[in-house]
């Protein structure tokens, strides 16, 4: 069953009901009650109150499923969130299925620790055995050739952020305005700047970016996702630790990160990224990247293949890339 069959995609056009939060409260005793009532009345989520009793019917329709799971679902959707309460609750089961590269690496992320929490198992791409299905089978492996007659700069951003949540930090490269990617083309050679193209992150919130992109620059750079954009780039450029870099590796694209900013990964897989600095895979300030670009596009051909060939490169391609000789079939797994 699929999400916009099943599960409500917007949230529910519910207003808040203010005669009965004004009777959300506790005995105040002191300031801290005082404070936690004024933000309690105003902040207390719909689903808790307002929408409770929708959620608590849709979940009385499939009570009787036994077994659900979902990629996304038990962060961001309510009804999902009640329904899979209401599986638990007899004594059913409920799986947390991989929707991307890096889920698990991470140090500190409130998402993970839900569906570990919750979840009656989780899967992921770096497990042992992982699920027969992931979106890396789609790709169009890169072809080494493609480097000498390519002269693409792909620059490949991660999600834009119009506001702070809980589980993003203020960083820059989230920043639509003010990311690293801006400072690249402007410190790139003039020759090189007509071969750069944008794939913007999939989100409502890149818009911000490509229109303020467009004003700076007066330009459209940018593409539409299809199976052969790695292919049809000499290199890629990225600024964040997940599901593109799986893609990357797992086609052998020509590609670097930047990222001078504080990385929220787990110490054993931080310390195979920071050995991509010796490869000049990992670059800590822009300037370092644009020199790199500047001085030696027409060698990448010839980087790459000492790349390809280290141990460092085959290492982290090693932890981060599922196994096809051992994948679970899904029926088998979710037992």
């Amino acid at each position: 069953m699929s999400h916009s069959i099943l599960f409500e995609e917007k949230p529910l056009k519910v207003k808040t009901n203010n005669e009965i939060r004004k009777n959300l409260f506790v005995e105040e005793n002191d300031y801290f009650d005082e404070v936690f009532n004024k933000l309690l009345k105003k902040f207390l989520p719909l689903s808790y109150l307002e929408n409770y009793g929708h959620y608590e019917k849709f979940s009385e329709r499939f009570k009787n499923i036994k077994k659900i799971g979902t990629a996304v679902h038990i962060i961001y959707n309510d009804e999902f969130k009640f329904l899979s309460a209401k599986i638990l609750e007899q004594k059913g089961k409920l799986f947390a299925l991989p929707h991307g590269g890096l889920l698990g690496q991470n140090k500190d992320d409130y998402d993970q620790i839900v569906e570990k929490k919750y979840s009656t198992k989780v899967f992921r791409w770096t497990d042992k055995y992982p699920l027969e299905f992931n979106q890396l089978s789609k790709l169009t492996p890169y072809k080494i050739d493609n480097i000498k007659k390519n002269k693409r700069i792909l620059f490949y951003p991660t999600s834009s952020l119009i506001k702070s949540n809980y589980k993003v930090p203020l960083l820059r490269k989230y920043h639509p305005y003010h990311n690293f990617f801006y400072e690249l083309y402007d410190n790139l050679n003039f020759n090189l700047k007509k071969n750069v193209k944008l794939k913007s992150f999939p989100h409502f919130t890149s818009k911000y970016l490509e229109r303020n992109w467009r004003k700076i620059y007066n330009k459209n750079i940018f593409l539409k996702p299809n199976k052969t954009i790695f292919n049809n780039s000499k290199i890629v450029i990225i600024d964040n630790y997940s599901t593109p870099i799986c893609e990357l590796l797992y086609t052998d694209t020509p590609f670097i990160i930047i990222d001078p900013e504080k990385k929220n990964l787990k110490p054993k897989i931080l310390s195979l990224f920071l050995k991509l600095k010796r490869l000049n895979m990992l670059f800590d300030n822009v300037s370092q990247v644009s020199n790199f670009l500047n001085n030696d596009y027409d060698k990448i051909d010839i980087w790459w293949s000492k790349v390809l060939k280290s141990r460092i490169y085959l290492d982290i391609k090693k932890r981060l890339i599922p196994s096809d000789a051992k994948k679970l079939n899904l029926s088998k797994a979710l037992v």
